[in-house]
């Protein structure tokens, strides 16, 4: 084989490599991009979930105070 010949062939297979490089990146970039989107989301959620269960709490707490009251306000009434 001539050496113009392997030359070419040497060079179309560095430009393959770096096209391959250059989307391999892109690709990367683009997976971390969603991890990072995704992990923003699941903290966003976690802290979400701890101010659910205190709010929670603090209903159950409104809620048995209000069956006392309502428990309270029957008995007075003479109501079952």
């Amino acid at each position: 084989m001539p050496s113009d010949v392997i030359l070419e062939k040497v060079s179309g297979i560095e430009k393959q490599l770096n096209a391959f490089e250059t989307d391999f990146h892109g690709f990367r970039d683009q997976v971390l991009t969603g991890q990072d989107e995704m992990l923003t989301v699941l903290k966003r959620l976690d802290e979400e979930r701890v101010f659910t269960a205190r709010w929670v709490e603090r209903i159950e707490k409104n809620v048995e105070q209000h069956d006392k009251d309502l428990a309270t306000i029957k008995a007075k009434l003479g109501i079952k």
